[in-house]
């Protein structure tokens, strides 16, 4: 049958892309991860060709091959699989849903897992511009993104920007939280702390100058 299509049809017709996917299918459900990834690019290819830069199927597509890299344990070629996919998404007409902020948030996770800090901030700020226009301002969900956010800035010895996160995670929490609630005295021992790598980092800079 596949060789009829491809015998009959036109090289990019989307009818073809069905097809391949259906293939790419049946490979990955009997673990043949390289066959499958094999007709999934296939897919990809006559999508890409064929439909709008926003499609939905696109999306899917993306997801199958994200989740075979996955399968080969190829994370950085799966969370770039991933991230196209959600790049066309963030395109589609339909107006975003918590639930794509989330994905934002989630991509953003990853790369920050993987040590590659500016494209975690990248998406974690798409995700709280998403979050910040659908939720209520002292959601909680809101004050998990600037933490993430603001744990980077930490780490990449960006204290003022830290900081500004930190300050905006203390006014959600004081909105719905008792002065003397854990969470709250957590993040006043965060500030804290960034305050004090912030001294430190400014006294070594001027000890050295003087040296």
């Amino acid at each position: 049958e596949l060789n009829v299509e491809v015998n009959s049809l036109p090289r990019y017709h989307p009818t073809l892309a069905t097809t391949y996917s259906n293939i790419g299918s049946i490979f990955k459900e009997k673990g043949e991860y390289d066959k499958a990834l094999e007709y999934f690019e296939k897919e990809l290819e006559v999508e890409l060709m064929s439909l709008p830069s926003n499609h939905p199927s696109l999306v899917t597509t993306y997801a199958n091959i994200g989740s075979i890299y996955s399968e080969k344990d190829d994370d950085l070629k799966a969370l770039e699989c991933y991230t196209k996919g959600l790049e066309v998404e963030l395109k589609l007409p339909e107006p975003p849903c918590p639930s794509l902020g989330v994905a934002c948030v989630n991509i953003g996770s990853l790369y920050k897992e993987k040590g590659i800090y500016d494209k975690g901030i990248e998406y974690y700020e798409k995700g709280l511009n998403i979050l910040s226009a659908l939720l209520a301002s002292d959601d909680p969900l809101l004050a998990t993104v600037h933490c993430e956010l603001a744990s980077i800035y930490n780490e990449i010895t960006e204290f003022d920007k830290a900081l500004k996160h930190y300050g905006i995670i203390l006014t959600i929490k004081s909105k719905s939280l008792s002065e003397n609630h854990p969470s709250l005295l957590e993040t006043y021992f965060n500030i804290a702390f960034v305050c004090y790598k912030k001294l430190y980092a400014t006294k070594h800079r001027l000890f050295w100058k003087i040296m």
